[in-house]
């Protein structure tokens, strides 16, 4: 396999992005489309893969073919449990601007230093496989199983408070959607409480994740870049599909 194949894997999950968020369905899934292929060529471990199969599951789920996309869905978490383990074996490396303090104190402990960095990169995951729990929750509610779709959904809020912090915007859609739930269920304590979340949510919230993908990719392509581009480019569904 060459970078080649990798740098269009990139660009094309990107511009995907872009294009839903933008509000052109056709557009995306036919780039998340692309880059399904692509991904067949990566390693069964690459999280790239999980990446893409959640964004060709949400392609089905945009169509309401809701029974495929929970098979979908369901698979990509299965990829995501396997890129979990690729965290274990990839090359971590020294961030680019280390200070000469930090590579002392990392020639000192260089296997303390390489399980935090492995500890850091394995929560990047978990971020992106919660947005596989969230398209999965959002499917099962489709299919009439709440029970199922509210517990996904609370397991999504919680990882991605947890990896991202409590103000990446994701979270934010995640909460109104359980502030949804609520309602329907009349648990006005839990409504006024999540509400609140999302009221500090979107007064400070942090960059999404396109952008935190262009701001923290290494220049060349390595197994850090890979990573991030399977927890940044992994797909939620948009607000205006679902409320």
């Amino acid at each position: 396999m060459t970078h080649a194949i990798e740098w269009e894997w990139e660009a094309l999950s990107a511009a995907a992005l872009e294009a839903y968020a933008k509000g052109d369905r056709a557009a995306a899934i036919h780039l998340w489309d692309r880059a399904l292929a692509i991904s067949h060529q990566f390693g069964e471990q690459d999280p790239r893969r999980a990446a893409s199969e959640n964004n060709a599951a949400l392609c089905l789920l945009l169509d309401e073919s809701f029974d495929e996309a929970r098979g979908a869905f369901k698979q990509a978490t299965q990829s995501w449990t396997k890129g979990l383990a690729w965290t274990e074996t990839m090359d971590v490396q020294r961030p680019a601007r280390s200070s000469l303090f930090h590579l002392r104190m990392e020639r000192r402990h260089a296997k303390a230093f390489g399980e935090v960095r492995r500890h850091r990169n394995r929560l990047l995951l978990e971020g992106g496989l919660a947005l596989t729990q969230f398209n999965l929750g959002l499917t099962e509610l489709f299919l009439d199983q709440d029970a199922q779709g509210d517990r996904l959904l609370s397991q999504a809020a919680e990882t991605r408070a947890k990896v991202l912090g409590p103000n990446n915007p994701e979270l934010g859609t995640i909460l109104r959607v359980l502030a949804g739930r609520s309602e329907v269920e009349g648990d006005l304590d839990r409504l006024r409480a999540l509400e609140l979340e999302i009221d500090r949510v979107s007064s400070e919230a942090a960059r999404p994740a396109l952008e935190l993908w262009r701001a923290e990719q290494p220049a060349e392509m390595n197994d850090m870049r890979r990573l991030l581009g399977a927890a940044y480019l992994a797909a939620m569904v948009h607000e205006r599909d679902f409320l």
